[in-house]
């Protein structure tokens, strides 16, 4: 792992504790840009450094090179991104191969498309609440 893929390793778990760059700092004992440089790959930590830097972030250093690697899967993510994953957790197989779909073609389409994507959810969506109510017309 080189000094720029641990930095970034580093910084996922000082946010995921939700710690700023100075509140690691100061809890570690070093100084703030101590800890930018690290987390930019400019300078790689001593290993008394990354013991101080999982525990001030409750982990330990097998998480930190493994991230959990224990059979599963394990991702640090934004806690505003959880309730998205456990909606996406929840739909079938069907629905995932569609939506796995529309995110390797989402970034490359142009806004108009976007648009009528959008616009095409909303329908889906008003659709969806209302009731259909057959009437034959002679």
């Amino acid at each position: 792992m080189d000094a720029r893929e641990l930095g970034s390793r580093l910084a996922q778990l000082r946010l995921a504790a939700g710690l700023k760059q100075a509140e690691l700092a100061a809890r570690m004992g070093v100084h703030h840009t101590a800890i930018y440089k690290i987390e930019t790959g400019e300078r790689r930590p001593l290993l008394e450094t990354l013991e101080k830097w999982v525990e001030a972030t409750g982990h330990n250093l097998h998480f930190l090179f493994t991230q959990g690697d224990t059979g599963t899967t394990t991702m640090l993510v934004e806690t505003e991104d959880v309730p998205l994953l456990e909606r996406i957790g929840g739909l079938g197989q069907e629905s995932k191969a569609l939506l796995t779909e529309l995110l390797d073609v989402l970034p490359d389409l142009p806004n108009e498309s976007k648009e009528i994507l959008g616009q095409m959810i909303r329908m889906l969506q008003i659709g969806k609440r209302s009731t259909r109510v057959e009437v034959d017309v002679e």
